[in-house]
């Protein structure tokens, strides 16, 4: 049985410079954090290897000591075949031109993986080969070279002529036609016919943060596995990070299965209404439900409220403040200006509670009446 464990889109060197410190340092970790699980249970299963499909760092301008060592540490304790590396679109391969002072990006990192000959960084187009247990396996692997590229990296593995007792995986980074956003052609497009048309097995792909197939379990050979990222980073993405564990006995799959490779999730709750006690109720039941200590939670609420029950409302969200990584809140609760609110703030004599009184009696939408009272309070 060979054994492959698939993750792509790690972006380590991600700085997050929106967050505030604890927060920015908390995510930054986590990516780590992701690899070395994904590291940890490919050694407890027994993985032959761990491939990395692209975008294994953020940008190709990551720090040697607080980036490229720590994650040199943490794939040189997969014990498996090889840990199989593919620059992608963000980290992309690139040749040292003359004249240059500062070292590219995987110049750096063979360097700091020089004794760890598991590593292997895919730097041209060319098949490399491995054989387990009587089986051989051929990478065929489609490196980005540039941030952008109106053409994807996988024309030459067509081309080539495959072993058919072998097992023949592609490797690729870039968009495929009908499963990401990609208007422009701007990231390696391919197309799902392009990839049966190249003549492996089956190709492992990333670039695209969703995983692929969409059940957690596959016992049917797809044409293409898509991991998602190993932790997600943009608010409203749903779900959390994601890597594949392959399967094959010999040149014939067996199964997959998706697993957890981070448990936070950035979370968009941006339309929320609230226009009773019962919404309130209903809409904190639903913040308690989330996991806590795993959540990064924007959270926009509009609706119209009462004086007591926006206070009540404000308040019992600030308290739920420390169940979450970050809690971004801002709401645009309109005050319901009932007669009730009207006798407690303004004397019956006054102007204000004249005209309020008369709009809260002639106006059933209360549109005017809340146009009245911001008036009156900015006087």
């Amino acid at each position: 049985m060979v054994t492959i464990f698939h993750a792509a889109d790690l972006h380590l060197g991600m700085r997050f410079l929106r967050k505030t410190d604890e927060v920015r340092n908390r995510l930054i970790q986590d990516r780590f954090d992701a690899l070395t699980t994904i590291v940890h249970t490919a050694n407890q299963e027994s993985a032959d290897f761990l491939v990395l499909a692209g975008d294994l760092f953020d940008t190709i301008q990551v720090g040697v000591q607080d980036t490229i060592v720590p994650t040199v540490n943490i794939l040189s304790t997969f014990q498996g075949e090889a840990v199989l590396v593919l620059p992608g679109n963000h980290d992309f391969y690139e040749a040292k031109q003359a004249g240059e002072v500062a070292l590219p990006l995987w110049t750096r990192f063979g360097r700091a993986a020089a004794n760890h000959p598991k590593i292997h960084v895919f730097t041209e187009a060319a098949v490399l080969s491995f054989e387990i247990a009587d089986t051989k396996i051929n990478f065929f692997p489609g490196i980005c070279r540039s941030r952008h590229s109106p053409e994807n990296a996988i024309g030459w593995i067509r081309a080539v002529e495959k072993d058919p007792n072998a097992l023949n995986i592609g490797i690729a980074h870039g968009n495929v036609d009908g499963y990401g956003l990609d208007q422009e052609g701007r990231y390696f497009n391919m197309t799902e016919q392009e990839l049966r048309d190249s003549g492996v097995d089956f190709t492992l792909l990333g670039h695209i943060h969703v995983p692929f197939p969409t059940q957690k379990e596959v016992l049917a050979k797809p044409v293409f596995f898509m991991p998602g990222t190993t932790a997600q980073s943009a608010m409203g993405r749903r779900g959390t990070g994601s890597y594949w564990k392959i399967q094959c006995d010999g040149k014939n799959f067996q199964r997959a299965e998706l697993r957890v490779s981070s448990e936070i999730e950035h979370l968009d709750w941006s339309n929320k209404v609230v226009n009773s006690g019962a919404d309130i109720n209903q809409l904190i039941a639903e913040m308690e439900l989330l996991p806590e200590g795993k959540c990064l939670l924007r959270l926009n609420v509009s609706g119209r409220l009462s004086s007591v029950e926006l206070n009540d409302f404000r308040n019992r969200i600030q308290a739920l403040k420390g169940r979450f990584i970050e809690l971004d809140y801002a709401d645009s609760i309109i005050l319901n200006i009932d007669e009730a609110f009207i006798n407690a703030n303004y004397t019956q004599n006054s102007v204000a509670y004249k005209i309020l009184s008369k709009l809260n009696e002639e106006d059933s939408e209360g549109l005017a009446l809340q146009v009245a009272y911001d008036l009156i309070r900015q006087k």
